[in-house]
């Protein structure tokens, strides 16, 4: 917590003592806001919830609180807070607006004191400085071994990326897991085409990566399959376009379930005659059995595939601490079947069939194992939920998945919390919304070969940014001009996907997302790699000198600018902990000492400080909320207001050298919190663009 959030804390406690209302803890919903327009203040307090208390009108509290208030800010010379180690910040003024009071503080010194936190914590500003005692564990990623990683995936990833991210700078300890659905019938069909018509070919010999080279087996089955039912179709007399979506448009509704009884018996019939399902069916059966040919066949290819997702993986920021695959755990949850039977919250029916009670739940009976033994995929997920516990002990699981697998979790959850752990209650459904596409291309579909790959999406990202560097002769080598379009490309999407809540459905547009200003991640880039600019141009001019800056991996103890104790860096006995954005590079600053905060009070310069000072609540808030979309937004909007306040006033050619450095060192504060934010969402922030 920064020295400026904790005198929010201090004066929240000191404004509570001097309530109209008296109140022995601090009642919910109580918290300081800032105030809708600046004019009104730094900070504003809502009398609702004492007014709920005292079964009095809010805007009566508010003026009778207010009132108190400046009695004792004037009695007191405006100091509420004198606790040591927390800045001195008077109050101006206090004022209500209807059923709230406001407070306007001393401009300079929270100006001082937020660009002194800054400057202290470096990468680590608005990051906890200690840790919680939560251990969280977050599985996202969780893909099929028989196809690249799509845009689907692609948001997937990010937002199990930057939850992984958040939650660390939470304070939590954070446990990175990805679920690999590695068998069953689906990674048949990729085996099974790629031993007929393969012809031995490799990633090495095709130079294509494992995961592409398997996907187009896959989309290859799907083709045969289709021509095969063509073929039983036309030897059968059945014409297939009666079943179409456009043969439909118009018929009656008893028309439309005659056609649809007629289409449900034409696949019934073709699957029992399909020679391919059949072939398929038994590979399966074979892979189960543990049939040597079959699985040497089968891990050659997973693993062609799992290269490739390393690759991808390795692009977009994903990494995970553990790997679980199915085909390791398919079998696990029949134990817990078992359990649930003698505790009685299972039952078994008289086909044989084991049905989870979940009606006391308010959810639909779910069955778990079928008439003949075999168990469901949700009998699975019971299994590997309780064997990741007894690995990793965690107080929270969080399972990024799509919304389309809500009911699912649902019942999970719900059957953990039946079978008696008390772990069930700290289980999570991260769930998000679909990505679709522009111009009607509707969700992405792997099978029919419509997917957009996250691969072929971040090399078309890529071209587009580097052809926008090399317009605006924006790097000196070629070398320069790749590496930065490759951080351009990865945060125009990271930025595009991670602003939306993640419930909700996007439409991407890669041409939008690659735009250098608005709402994307490339203007925020930008915003930071111009403050750089801004850095360089003052050392060639010789306006600042080499000497007075200070460069610094955060938490070197070394540095006059930090703390020399070690309790500031948030490490844990022994070291296991460490503060997050200890790793980001602190600065350069100029030193505080050579720095007038006083001179900083234009209106944009205000408005920019506000916001510095607001980023750890963000942070917080986004934890809370277990989404990026809060920090995402927050970093938008921190780059709009430095764009204001840019425009408006000089930086290098500011009227006096005490305001050009000053302005100087907001602006590098800025781009501190810039690279910090962007960190979370697993964005570089260039210095040139």
């Amino acid at each position: 917590m920064s020295r400026f959030d904790r005198y929010r804390d201090e004066l929240l406690s000191s404004v509570l003592a001097l309530a109209p209302v008296p109140v022995e803890t601090r009642p919910e919903g109580l918290t300081f806001s800032r105030p809708p327009r600046p004019e009104m203040g730094d900070l504003a307090l809502p009398a609702f919830p004492l007014a709920k208390i005292a079964g009095r009108p809010p805007k009566e509290i508010a003026d009778q609180w207010a009132e108190a208030l400046r009695t004792a800010v004037a009695e007191r010379n405006g100091v509420l807070v004198s606790t040591p180690g927390i800045p001195a910040i008077a109050i101006e003024q206090v004022t209500t607006a209807g059923p709230y009071v406001n407070f306007t503080l001393d401009g300079a010194a929270v100006t001082r004191s937020v660009l002194e936190d800054i400057v202290t914590a470096g990468g680590c500003y608005g990051s906890a400085e200690n840790p919680t005692e939560s251990r969280v564990m977050v599985e996202y990623s969780s893909p099929n071994t028989n196809k690249p990683l799509h845009l689907g995936h692609v948001r997937n990833n990010l937002i199990g990326i930057s939850l992984c991210s958040i939650l660390e700078a939470a304070g939590d300890t954070v446990i990175r897991t990805t679920l690999v659905n590695d068998r069953g019938i689906h990674i048949c069909k990729s085996m099974l085409a790629y031993q007929r018509w393969g012809n031995g070919e490799t990633p090495t010999a095709t130079g294509e990566k494992g995961d592409h080279l398997v996907g187009r087996y896959y989309v290859l089955y799907d083709q045969k399959v289709k021509e095969e039912r063509r073929q039983f179709a036309e030897s059968h007399g059945v014409d297939l376009s009666r079943f179409s979506s456009e043969a439909r448009k118009g018929k009656a509704k008893d028309e439309l379930a005659a056609l649809d009884k007629e289409a449900e018996q034409f696949e019934a019939s073709f699957e029992a005659a399909s020679e391919l399902t059949a072939a398929t069916q038994k590979m399966l059966l074979d892979w189960e059995a543990g049939e040597p040919e079959t699985l040497a066949l089968w891990r050659t290819m997973n693993e062609w595939v799992l290269s490739g997702f390393r690759e991808t993986y390795d692009r977009m920021g994903a990494r995970f601490d553990r790997w679980y695959f199915e085909s390791e755990t398919y079998k696990l949850g029949k134990d817990e079947v078992d359990r649930g039977l003698r505790m009685g919250v299972f039952e078994k029916r008289a086909d044989g069939a084991v049905w989870a009670k979940l009606e006391q739940k308010g959810l639909q009976d779910k069955v778990l194992l079928r008439s003949d033994g075999t168990s469901v995929y949700i009998t699975q997920d019971l299994g590997t939920a309780v064997r990741k516990h007894e690995d990793y002990g965690m107080d929270r699981s969080i399972y990024v998945v799509g919304s389309e697998q809500i009911a699912h979790f649902k019942n999970l959850f719900a059957m953990l919390e039946l079978l008696g752990h008390p772990w069930a209650g700290g289980c999570y459904h991260a769930s998000y919304g679909l990505v679709t596409l522009p111009r009607g291309m509707g969700k992405l579909k792997s099978r029919e070969g419509k997917a957009v790959d996250a691969d072929d999406l971040f090399d078309e990202l890529h071209q587009l940014a580097e052809a926008k560097i090399v317009e605006g002769g924006y790097c000196e080598s070629p070398e320069d001009v790749s590496r930065v379009a490759e951080m351009i490309g990865q945060g125009a999407v990271k930025m595009y996907l991670l602003q939306v809540s993640s419930d909700k459905n996007i439409q991407f547009d890669p041409n939008e997302t690659i735009a250098f200003a608005g709402d994307t991640g490339p203007a925020v880039q930008y915003s930071h790699a111009r403050i750089q600019g801004i850095l360089r141009k003052g050392l060639d001019q010789g306006l600042i000198r080499e000497d007075e800056l200070a460069l610094r991996t955060t938490g070197s103890a070394a540095d006059p600018l930090v703390p020399e104790s070690g309790e500031s860096q948030g490490r844990r006995d022994g070291g296991a902990w460490i503060r997050f954005g200890e790793h980001l590079p602190a600065g350069p600053f100029l030193s505080p000492r050579t720095v007038d905060a006083a001179v900083l009070h234009e209106p944009e310069e205000r408005d920019v400080l506000r916001l510095l000072a607001d980023y750890p609540h963000w942070v917080r808030v986004a934890a809370g909320q277990l989404s990026a979309a809060p920090v995402a937004n927050y970093l938008l909007d921190l780059t709009k207001a430095y764009a204001r306040m840019y425009h408006q006033h000089e930086v290098l050619r500011a009227s006096d050298p005490a305001l050009m450095r000053a302005r100087l060192q907001l602006a590098l504060c800025v781009a501190q919190v810039l690279r910090n934010g962007l960190a979370l969402l697993s964005i570089e922030a260039p210095d040139r663009m």
